[in-house]
């Protein structure tokens, strides 16, 4: 079954970063060729069609006989609550799930607001940031290969640290790159070390919880990966008002202190 999870895991991974990588290269040429309205609208119709698909999903989805909801058919709020005390009592789901949230929190407001300014100040314009963004989509791919083919670390817990170490790394170097090439190397790392982690971590935690509060601990997942995105922008957006360097070391050493806090737990430095 871990190793379902992870393949499902490396594809649904595979599919967002190989849309990153042609998407942005479609929608330029889309807009060169027919005018920025016409490409707005034409994303409109794929967001239609797209929530269409899914509506069709949830739809069967419903109809299937559902052992959690059969469980527990508690109102959506009492389901996340139980959700959260679940993976409150489990010291290892719990570090996780942290760790998950600070990097999240480190990385995506930095790279993508302080991206912007390190590539406008000192890699030649902004021309150069779609190459740093190439530069960390190719460091994915690379990630998802390993995620996919490697077998079971011996320690996952190490594994997990070390791969948020990679990730710590490179955000703190982008602080101090002297241009586009050294840039691009500590986004090829960071790329590596969080797709290798969206695919394996995430496994993880499904692997780890019960099959009937697996989807409550999922929305945790989701909380950590997606939710936090505003605060982080917001946070990197202060930051680099005041230094574009001070914003890197600090979602570096943010990153570190999510190491420490997962290397502090036994349940991780015993997880294998």
């Amino acid at each position: 079954e871990k190793r379902k999870l992870e393949a499902a895991n490396a594809l649904v991974q595979g599919a967002e970063q190989i849309s990153g990588l042609v998407g942005p290269a479609l929608a330029a040429a889309a807009a060169a060729s027919l005018g920025l309205g016409a490409t707005f609208a034409g994303f409109a119709l794929m967001f239609l069609a797209t929530s269409a698909l899914v509506f069709t999903v949830a739809r069967g989805a419903r109809k299937r006989p559902d052992a959690e909801g059969a469980q527990n058919p508690s109102a959506p709020g009492g389901g996340i609550l139980d959700g959260l005390r679940y993976a409150w009592r489990d010291p290892l789901l719990r570090t996780m799930l942290f760790v998950l949230a600070a990097i999240n929190l480190a990385a995506i407001g930095p790279m993508i607001v302080g991206g912007a300014v390190l590539a406008e100040e000192r890699l030649g314009g902004a021309g150069s940031l779609g190459v740093l963004f190439s530069a960390f989509g190719g460091g994915s791919l690379v990630g998802l290969l390993v995620a996919g083919t490697a077998g079971r670390p011996r320690r996952r817990g190490a594994t997990m640290l070390g791969a948020t170490a990679l990730i710590g790394l490179g955000l703190g170097a982008l602080g101090f790159v002297p241009g586009l090439v050294s840039a691009c190397a500590a986004a090829v790392a960071m790329g590596v070390g969080a797709s290798y982690l969206g695919v394996v971590l995430v496994s993880w935690l499904q692997e780890r919880a019960e099959p009937a509060l697996r989807g409550r601990v999922m929305s945790l997942v989701m909380f950590c990966v997606v939710a936090l995105d505003p605060v982080s922008y917001t946070l990197a957006g202060v930051l680099v008002a005041r230094s574009l360097t001070l914003t890197f070391v600090a979602a570096g050493t943010l990153m570190l202190a999510a190491i420490l806090f997962g290397a502090a737990s036994s349940q991780v430095r015993k997880f294998d």
